[in-house]
């Protein structure tokens, strides 16, 4: 059985020809392989990070490649849910503050997209409130949206990732027309039927800060 697994791991050029871990040190930066279901522009060598010693090829699907939906077409809703299976106790939580299972609120995320994406199975996920359980599903309404819609929603994806997460660093500009990835993350309200929901104040567009309320329900 120890052989077969090493046989195995040997092929895949994740154990060298002495049979040890390939690393950062061991390994040779090489191409990325040609997988046709993902897709990587403009990069041609491997990345890794301080935390994994293992080099691994940094890809990104092709279902979410050219997916921005276009102003006055109709476009699908994907569901971004989180499910609390077991929250944390004890010491994990000397305060004793109260968790709240996501799933039990009024809102949530979601993303727009032109086209479908393959259906993505549960997942978990491990957050400091517990271990969750993930789960991306397409809603039964479609949603059209015009040109002032379009430029709020890209505002609000913006706001996210800057404001909030502050992911946006030095030399990255947020250009969702020619980003490998361009879903837009939006607001999402429960009810009968899942609604659009956008409230956005002082967003910064480019005409300056402004102030930003709208409320869009789906069609069924």
């Amino acid at each position: 059985m120890e052989e077969e697994a090493c046989r195995r791991l040997h092929q895949r050029k994740e154990l060298n020809d002495h049979l040890l871990p390939v690393g950062k040190d061991t390994i040779t930066l090489t191409a990325l392989d040609d997988d046709p279901d993902e897709y990587v522009p403009d990069l041609n060598y491997k990345v890794g990070s301080s935390r994994r010693k293992q080099l691994y090829d940094k890809k990104m699907t092709k279902a979410l490649n050219g997916a921005l939906p276009e102003v006055n077409d109709t476009c699908l809703i994907y569901v971004m849910e989180m499910d609390l299976k077991k929250a944390v106790t004890g010491a994990a939580n000397p305060k004793k503050r109260k968790i709240v299972n996501p799933i039990d609120t009024e809102f949530c995320f979601g993303f727009l997209s032109k086209k479908p994406i393959p259906k993505v199975p549960s997942f978990p996920v491990f957050l400091r409130q517990g271990r969750m359980e993930a789960n991306i599903f397409l809603a039964r309404s479609k949603l059209q949206i015009d040109a002032e819609m379009m430029e709020l929603l890209k505002a609000f994806h913006h706001y996210i990732f800057d404001n909030v997460l502050r992911l946006v660093k030095g030399g990255l500009a947020f250009v969702p027309d020619k980003a490998p990835v361009s879903v837009l993350i939006v607001p999402l309200r429960r009810g009968y039927s899942l609604s659009l929901f956008l409230t956005y104040l002082e967003a910064r567009e480019k005409f300056g800060r402004v102030n930003m309320t709208i409320v869009m329900k789906n069609k069924n």
